[in-house]
């Protein structure tokens, strides 16, 4: 016969008559109980919404950046952060890059990377007939932007070559702008529209992306040829400058693109050895390194703040449970004449003190689920992930462990013939 069933059977009883002694204890006293709690409650609610904020932020700005690829490799006059005391100026006075470039080095990475030169601007509008749609943003684009940016037809088709060589007057315009010229998107198709003026025919809608922290959304934008857009604007003002977006070819390290990038550019434009670079070589990876160090600041703000809370919540539980020793020390006494243990006795306290910050964190999770189901009602989307929930139960499990253990210490270590005599 197995010797070890009986013990585990004892210990099954001792902890669900704890729980059980637990439970009733709680319901005895509802008022001090959830006034208990309520420090634990808010505690859990602060540092949860925390993690859960910065979660959603975080997943927002990657799913962003991954849109338009994290591995990839800008060619352009502008650093993506900037720091040091480096002079603007000199950032000023660096050419733009040009088509030329961009051929060069799409010849010389043809068997590294995918190149595609790109230029934004923003336009005062689309008309179609009656509708307009002010302000939309405007990329123009090389052969191939479909390998460097993913995206979705919803209608339609994208650019074939012979719209690239050609620069017809074709665009593929984002969900939104169809929607506000059309009503109904899928009308858009094979429409001629007016951008500033100009007659634009519309060969495919973009699939509805949704908008995201970083506005890389497609939704409100319209893609047209490089190649017709320099016909009917001037590069290089008002801002309107070029860049070149290259991709790496399957598992082509990025560093060895970068050196290649630079060496080839510093060719192209006779940089002699030893003169500074007069562009910059950017890397959609500093955007997310930097949010993320952001991102630990802000959780670690978020925690300490909580654990203030916590802490409060933790000298209130421990307070109410040497209040409940001293009130329940003749039935200790009783209990231990009756055979009862010092484990029982301390398990029973113990227990007490976890369910009720256990309690606290279900109020405390409540709570950050009630915010979250405000914030999508107003249009953010919050997500409250099983790991979040999790760690809520175990720093709730732990400040009972915490809060009660001397209290149950206290408990188990009384006399039994002076328990009996406190009334």
């Amino acid at each position: 016969m197995d010797r070890r069933r009986p013990s585990l059977l004892l210990s099954f009883q001792i902890f669900s008559e704890s729980i059980r002694g637990a439970f009733q204890a709680i319901a005895a006293n509802k008022l001090r109980s959830f006034l208990s709690t309520l420090g634990i409650s808010i505690g859990i609610f602060c540092i949860i919404l925390v993690f859960t904020l910065v979660d959603s932020l975080q997943r927002n700005i990657h799913s962003s950046i991954d849109a338009l690829g994290s591995n990839m490799v800008i060619v352009q006059k502008w650093p993506l952060l900037f720091g040091g005391e480096y002079p603007w100026w000199k950032y000023i006075n660096r050419p733009i890059a040009k088509y030329s470039e961009y051929e060069k080095l799409k010849e010389s990475l043809n068997d590294y990377a995918t190149c595609c030169l790109q230029m934004n601007y923003q336009a005062d509008n689309f008309k179609y007939a009656e509708n307009t749609v002010s302000s939309p943003g405007v990329i123009a684009c090389t052969a191939g932007y479909e390998k460097i940016r993913s995206f979705e037809i919803a209608d339609g088709r994208f650019f074939s070559e012979l719209d690239y060589v050609t620069g017809s007057n074709a665009a593929v315009i984002g969900y939104d702008i169809a929607e506000g010229l059309f009503i109904k998107p899928e009308n858009a198709v094979g429409k001629t529209i007016k951008l500033d003026g100009k007659k634009i025919m519309v060969i495919g809608v973009f699939k509805k992306e949704g908008s995201n922290l970083l506005q890389t959304s497609l939704d409100g934008t319209a893609i047209l040829t490089y190649s017709y857009i320099k016909t009917i604007v001037a590069v290089g003002r008002n801002f309107m400058e070029p860049n070149i977006y290259i991709k790496p070819i399957g598992n082509i390290n990025i560093d060895f693109i970068k050196d290649e990038v630079r060496k080839n550019m510093r060719a192209v434009r006779r940089i002699a050895p030893g003169v500074e670079d007069n562009f910059s070589v950017n890397e959609f990876s500093m955007i997310t390194t930097a949010f993320d160090s952001l991102f630990k600041i802000l959780w670690i703000v978020g925690a300490i703040v909580g654990l203030f809370s916590i802490i409060v919540g933790c000298f209130g539980v421990a307070n109410i449970m040497f209040v409940s020793v001293k009130e329940r020390t003749h039935l200790i006494g009783i209990q231990k004449s009756l055979g009862a243990k010092n484990n029982f006795i301390l398990i029973q306290f113990l227990m007490e003190a976890v369910v009720l910050c256990i309690m606290g964190a279900i109020i405390g999770l409540l709570l950050v689920f009630l915010t979250v189901g405000i914030a999508k009602l107003m249009g953010f989307t919050l997500i409250l992930s099983l790991f979040n929930i999790s760690i809520a139960f175990i720093i709730a499990f732990s400040i009972g462990i915490l809060s009660g253990i001397i209290p149950a210490f206290t408990a188990a270590r009384l006399d039994p013939v002076e328990a009996m005599r406190s009334k």
